[in-house]
C-alpha cells in the first residue's frame, strides 16, 4: 500500500481547520490465531503535553512572544500565553509554604538574575512565532495573580497564585526551528470554572479539533498484515527545561506497536525541541498473535529506563475485514482515562490473511520464486552450495541414498575443505567467529593425510598472512575474559578470546575483539545487556580460492556460513564417540565442559558434538564477504580490507558460477541479525532503512531477516519440516500464565508460534504434517544448575504451547489422536562398551559426582549444536542462529544464515529428491542407524511411527542396567509426558536426566534475568 501523506498540522485557529495533520505510514503484519499474518506500515508523531512523573508540580510562567515582522503591541500575535509544565519535585511546587528557588539562566546557560525572591516562581522561556487561537485567550489577572501583561523579558518574576488550578485546556501553536509545540492553558481565576466545564466535551481544539471516543474492547483472534499510520498527539514545551536548566531539556520520545504485551516494533527516539515529533518510519512486522487489541504507546526516553506518556488502543475485530482502518486514536493514560487535552494518534491499518500469500502451503512453487521480501540481500542464482554434516565424515560411513537424475548423495569434510581453502588462499582470508582458538588442527584422519595437515590453525594464519595474504580476524569480545601479560582468564564462556589476540599480537595477522556495542538509543540499563549479555556469533569464512574450471589465472570468492566454531571441542565425525578417539582424535582437544573437574586424566565420556555448515560460492559468497566489510569497517578499526575493485582482473566479480540450465545449480539468499552498532553503513532514515529491509529500534537501525526466512519458510511449507537447533524457546506471548507473567519474559519471536499455527492449518484443512524437532538433552553445562534449569523451564513452556495447540486443533476437528503424530522432539545421545587397546586413564572422578556415574554407564548426550531446517525436502537454512529470541531479535546477538534451493528439485509435482533430500536422508541415517523407505515420505504417519518406535528402543538401550552392545544409532525421544490435552508431563521414572541430577522439565529462577537465558 502507497503510504498517504496527509498536510502537517499547524495552529488551530480559524485557517487550521481546514487542514489535516499529516501520517506517514508503517508496513507491518500481524499474525494470526486463525492462520493470517501482517504487514504494517505506520506513521507516528507524537508530543505528550502531560506527566513528568509520578509526583509532579505545576510551575506556572507567561510567555510573551511577538510574531516575525510584528512589534511588540501588535495584534493578533502579541498574545499571553500562560503554558503548565509538570515537572519532577526537585523545585518544590505552587503553594509550598517554603519558597521555590531556581537558577534562571539564558540559552547560552548564562544566569539572567540573581536568586529568586522567597515565595515566587521564577522561570523563563521563549516562544518563536507563537499564534493562538484567540478565543482561548486567558483573561487578565486580577490583582495578586498571574499578571496578564508580564514583562517581555526572558525573565518573569511570578507572585505565588491564590486560587488552585480548576482546569486546563491545550492550545496548539506554529513555531519555528527553535521551537514547536502545544501550551497548556492555566485558567487561575476559579470563576472560570463553570465556564470551561459547560463546554461539550470533544470541544477543546486538539487534533483535528476533536476528542474522540474510547474505541471499544472487542476480543478477538487475529492473524494477517496490516498497515498502521501515524499518530500525532499535541505538542509539548520542551525549550522551557532546557533554558531553566531544570528537567531533561532536551525531549527524547519514541513510539512502540504492541499486540497486547507483545512488542512489535519501536520508533527511533526524536531528540530535541520536538513537542510533535515526526518518525516517518516504515516496518514490516510479522505476527502470529492471539489478542485483543493493537497497541500504540508513546514513551519519554530517560538514561535509565522509559516513562510511558499514554496509550492508545484499536480492537482487532476492526481488522479482520481486510479492510483499511483509517481513524483516529484517543491516548489513554494506565486506567484507560483520557489525558487532559485529548492528545490522539491517527492510524491506518488494513489486515491481510496468510493464506493470501500465493506461496502459503504451496512450497517454492517454481524457478521464478522471488526469494524472502523486505530483507537486505536479494536471492542469488546461479550459486553452488555443499552441505556438511559435523567437521568430518570418515570415508564408508554412508549407505548409497539415490538421488535425482541416477545421481547419489556424497558426502563432504567441512574442516578438510576450510584447511584447503585457506591454504590456496593467495589474496584475502576473513574469518569472523565466536571463537576462533590457535591450538586445533583441522586435518586429524589417520586415513586421509594432508601436506602440513599437523599445523595448528595459528600456525597456518601466521604462514598465509607472511606470504602477503591478507589476513583479517573478527572475534567476539568476552568482556568476562582477562588478559594481564601471560596471565589468562577465559571468561565465563570460556571462548580463548584473549589467548588468540595474544597469539596474533606483532604479527602479520590483524584480529581484532569486538564486543557487542550498544545502540545509542537504548538506556544505561539496556547498553549494559548489550555489553555484557549478548555476543557476535557470527560464524564464516571467506577466501579468495582458484576457478573450478582449473584456471590458474583468476580466482573467486568462496564463503562458508555455519555453526561450527575454529575452536576446541567441535572436531567430530558420526560415531560421536565417547571414548574412543580420547587417544586419537581428541588427544589434544578433550572437551567436556558439563563436569566441573573433567580432563583427559581422569578419561571420558567427553563431550560429542553434532553440528552443520556450509559452503557457497558464486554471487552469494560475495553477500557474506559484504557482511565482513560491514563489520570491519565499524569494529575492525584500521582500514585493512583489500579493495577488491583493484583486484578486477584477477577475482572474478560476483556472477553466477553454474549455468541456469544446469540442473544442479542453487538459489542462495543470506539473511542475518544484526544492528547498526555492529555493522558499517545501514540508512540513517528510517525511509531509507525500510527500502533496503531493515527495520528501526529506538535510534537502532536492525537487520533481523534471519527470522523472516524462518518465518517464511514455515508458511510456505506443504508435507514436513525437520529442524535441528540448540535452542527452542519462544513465543512466550502464548504460554500459560500459571506461575509466571508472560509480557516480563520478553522471548517474542514467532517461530514455535508459527510452527504449530502451521499444524493446525493442515488439521483443520484435514491434512497431514510433521514437524520433527532435534535438539540438546540439556544446554551445555552441568544441567543442575540455575541458568541450564531456567532454559529447561522456557523449553518446557514452548513446547508445551505447541502441544496445546495442536490439542485443541483435534478437538475442534473432532479427530481422535495424539499430538506427537504431528509434533515431535527428540534428543541425540550414545552408549558405547569397553573395547580392549582403549585409552586409559590416570586418575578418576570424584566419587558420586555425574562424571563419575557417567564413565560407569559409559553415556552421555551428543551435543547438538547445528542451525539448520529443511522444509520438505526442497529448501534448507543453515547457518549460526539459534531458535531464542537471542539470535531473532536483531538487536541482540548477531547471527548469519543462509537460505537455499535447487529450482530442478522442488516438491511441485513429486517429492524432491536433490542435494537437500539427501543431506536429510544422511543426517537421518547418522541419528538412526537405518535407512528405510518410509524415510522418503516424512509426513506419513507411518514414518512418524517408525521414527519414534526406533528412537524409543534407542532410549531404553541407553538408560537400561544392562549393556550388551554399542548404541546402534543416536536418537532418542525427548524424554517428556504429552498429554491428549498438549499437557507436558514427567516421562514416569525420568524426573532427572539420566547420571544427572538435573530435572528434565527444569525449574524457573527466581534471581536469573530472563534476557540472559531466552
Amino acid at each position: 500500500m502507497t503510504p498517504r501523506v496527509l498536510s502537517d498540522m499547524t495552529a488551530l485557529g480559524e485557517d487550521s481547520l481546514k487542514r489535516r495533520p499529516r501520517s506517514i505510514s508503517i508496513l507491518r503484519k500481524l499474525g494470526p490465531s486463525c492462520h493470517t499474518h501482517t504487514g504494517v506500515r505506520r506513521n507516528q508523531e507524537y508530543d505528550p503535553a502531560a506527566c513528568k512523573r509520578a509526583h509532579q508540580t505545576a510551575m506556572i510562567f507567561p510567555i510573551r512572544t511577538p510574531a516575525p515582522g510584528k512589534k511588540k503591541g501588535d495584534s493578533p500575535h502579541n498574545t499571553h500565553l500562560f503554558l503548565r509544565l509538570e515537572a519532577n519535585l526537585i523545585v518544590g511546587g505552587v503553594g509550598s509554604s517554603s519558597p521555590t528557588r531556581l537558577v534562571c539562566r539564558d540559552e547560552d546557560e548564562v544566569p539572567l538574575l540573581g536568586a529568586p525572591r522567597p515565595g515566587t516562581l521564577f522561570l523563563a522561556g521563549t516562544v518563536t512565532r507563537s499564534r493562538l487561537d484567540q478565543r482561548n485567550r486567558p483573561p487578565r489577572s486580577q490583582p495578586g495573580e498571574i499578571p496578564a501583561h508580564p514583562d517581555p523579558n526572558q525573565v518573569v518574576l511570578l507572585p505565588r497564585p491564590r486560587h488552585k488550578v480548576v482546569d486546563t485546556n491545550i492550545l496548539a501553536l506554529e513555531g519555528g526551528p527553535e521551537y514547536q509545540g502545544i501550551g497548556k492553558l492555566i485558567w487561575a481565576n476559579p470563576q472560570l470554572r463553570d465556564r470551561t466545564r459547560s463546554r461539550p466535551r470533544g470541544s477543546t481544539r486538539c487534533m483535528g479539533n476533536r476528542r474522540m471516543n474510547t474505541p471499544p474492547q472487542l476480543p478477538s483472534a487475529i492473524g494477517g498484515y496490516s498497515m498502521i499510520q501515524a499518530y500525532r498527539p499535541p505538542r509539548l514545551v520542551e525549550a522551557v527545561e532546557k533554558t531553566v536548566s531544570f528537567g531533561k531539556g532536551w525531549s527524547r520520545f519514541y513510539a512502540t506497536i504492541d499486540i497486547e504485551m507483545a512488542r512489535l516494533g519501536r520508533t527511533r527516539v526524536i531528540t530535541g525541541h520536538h513537542g510533535n515529533p515526526r518518525w516517518n518510519e516504515s516496518f514490516h512486522i510479522y505476527c502470529a498473535h492471539t489478542a485483543a487489541n493493537v497497541i500504540f504507546t508513546v514513551k519519554l526516553d530517560e538514561p535509565i529506563g522509559a516513562r510511558v506518556v499514554g496509550r492508545a488502543y484499536l480492537s482487532t475485530e476492526e481488522l479482520l475485514g481486510c479492510a483499511e482502518v483509517d481513524r483516529w486514536l484517543e491516548i489513554l493514560d494506565e486506567d484507560r482515562r483520557p489525558l487532559r487535552g485529548g492528545p490522539a494518534i491517527h492510524v491506518s491499518l488494513r489486515f491481510v490473511a496468510a493464506d493470501m500469500d500465493p506461496n502459503w502451503g504451496r512450497g517454492v512453487l517454481s524457478i521464478r520464486y522471488p526469494g524472502v521480501p523486505h530483507t537486505f540481500f536479494s536471492q542469488r542464482p546461479g550459486c553452488r552450495v555443499t552441505l556438511y554434516q559435523d567437521t568430518h565424515s570418515p570415508d564408508g560411513f554412508f549407505p548409497r541414498i539415490p538421488l535425482a537424475d541416477g545421481k547419489q548423495f556424497e558426502a563432504h569434510r567441512c574442516w578438510e575443505d576450510i584447511f584447503d581453502a585457506i591454504q590456496d588462499a593467495q589474496h584475502l582470508i576473513y574469518i569472523t567467529g565466536w571463537s576462533v582458538y590457535t591450538e586445533i588442527t583441522l586435518v586429524r584422519d589417520p586415513r586421509r593425510p594432508k601436506p602440513e595437515g599437523d599445523v595448528t590453525l595459528g600456525e597456518l594464519l601466521k604462514r598465509k598472512a607472511s606470504q602477503g595474504v591478507r589476513v583479517l580476524i573478527l572475534i567476539w569480545h568476552d568482556r568476562t575474559a582477562l588478559g594481564l601479560g601471560s596471565v589468562h582468564y577465559g571468561g565465563i564462556m570460556d571462548t580463548h578470546c584473549e589467548d588468540t589476540f595474544c597469539y596474533f599480537e606483532g604479527s602479520d595477522v590483524h584480529c581484532v575483539l569486538c564486543g557487542r556495542d550498544p545502540d545509542l538509543g537504548d538506556s544505561l540499563v539496556e547498553d549494559v545487556k548489550v555489553l555484557y549479555m549478548f555476543t557476535h556469533h557470527q560464524k564464516t569464512v571467506i577466501v579468495d580460492h582458484a576457478m573450478p574450471n582449473g584456471n590458474s589465472m583468476m580466482r573467486q570468492i568462496v564463503s562458508f556460513v555455519g555453526g561450527i566454531d575454529l575452536c576446541d571441542g567441535r572436531y567430530d565425525m558420526q560415531f560421536h564417540s565417547l571414548f574412543r578417539t580420547l587417544a586419537g582424535e581428541h588427544r589434544n582437544d578433550f572437551h567436556q565442559p558439563n563436569f566441573d573437574d573433567a580432563s583427559l586424566e581422569r578419561g571420558g565420556p567427553r563431550e560429542p558434538w553434532h553440528d552443520s555448515h556450509t559452503r557457497i560460492e558464486g554471487p552469494a559468497a560475495w553477500d557474506v564477504l559484504f557482511n565482513f566489510e560491514q563489520r570491519w569497517r565499524k569494529q575492525g578499526g584500521k582500514d585493512l580490507l583489500l579493495r577488491l575493485t583493484d583486484l578486477s582482473d584477477i577475482i572474478i566479480p560476483p556472477s553466477s558460477v553454474m549455468f541456469p540450465e544446469h540442473r544442479d545449480t542453487w538459489t542462495v539468499q543470506l539473511f542475518r541479525s544484526i544492528d547498526a552498532s555492529a555493522a558499517f553503513g545501514f540508512p540513517e532514515s528510517p525511509e531509507d532503512a525500510a527500502a533496503v529491509g531493515l527495520v528501526s529500534g529506538k535510534d537502532n537501525v536492525i537487520d533481523r531477516s534471519v527470522q523472516d526466512a524462518y518465518i517464511h519458510a514455515i508458511r510456505r511449507a506443504k508435507n514436513f519440516i525437520y529442524i535441528e537447533n540448540q535452542y527452542l524457546i519462544g513465543s512466550s506471548f502464548g504460554w500459560k500464565a500459571d506461575d509466571i507473567e508472560p509480557k516480563d519474559i520478553g522471548a517474542l519471536h514467532l517461530i514455535p508460534k508459527e510452527l504449530s499455527l502451521k499444524i493446525t492449518s493442515k488439521i483443520e484443512a484435514g491434512e497431514r504434517f510433521a514437524v520433527y524437532v532435534v535438539m540438546p538433552m540439556w544446554p551445555e553445562g552441568a544441567p543442575e544448575l540455575g541458568q541450564g534449569q531456567a532454559i529447561l523451564d522456557w523449553q518446557r513452556r514452548t513446547m508445551e504451547m505447541m502441544y496445546t495447540d495442536v490439542a485443541q486443533a483435534l478437538r475442534a476437528k473432532g479427530v481422535e489422536a495424539n499430538p506427537e503424530e504431528y509434533l515431535n522432539f527428540f534428543c541425540l545421545g550414545n552408549r558405547e562398551v569397553k573395547r580392549s587397546g582403549e585409552y586409559e586413564p590416570r586418575e578418576h572422578p570424584k566419587p558420586d559426582t555425574n562424571y563419575m556415574r557417567s564413565q560407569e554407564a559409559r553415556r552421555f548426550m551428543i551435543y547438538v549444536h547445528s542451525k539448520l531446517m529443511i522444509v520438505d525436502d526442497e529448501y534448507i537454512i543453515c547457518g549460526s542462529a539459534n531458535i531464542n529470541q537471542r539470535s531473532m531479535d536483531g538487536g541482540r546477538d548477531s547471527e548469519i544464515v543462509m537460505g537455499a534451493y535447487q529450482p530442478y528439485h522442488l516438491s511441485t509435482t513429486e517429492p524432491a529428491r536433490g542435494q537437500i533430500h539427501g543431506f536429510r536422508m544422511a543426517l537421518w541415517y547418522e541419528h538412526l542407524g537405518v535407512l528405510d523407505d518410509d524415510f522418503l515420505h516424512p509426513e506419513s504417519l507411518q514414518c512418524v511411527q517408525k521414527v519414534n518406535n526406533i528412537a524409543e528402543l534407542y532410549w531404553d538401550l541407553f538408560t537400561g542396567e544392562r549393556q550388551d552392545g554399542d548404541l546402534p544409532g543416536h536418537l532418542l525421544p525427548y524424554p517428556i509426558g504429552v498429554t491428549y490435552d498438549g499437557s507436558i508431563t514427567q516421562l514416569p521414572g525420568f524426573e532427572f536426566f539420566p547420571d544427572t541430577r538435573g530435572r528434565v522439565l527444569g525449574t524457573k529462577s527466581a534471581y536469573i534475568l530472563p534476557v540472559l537465558t531466552t
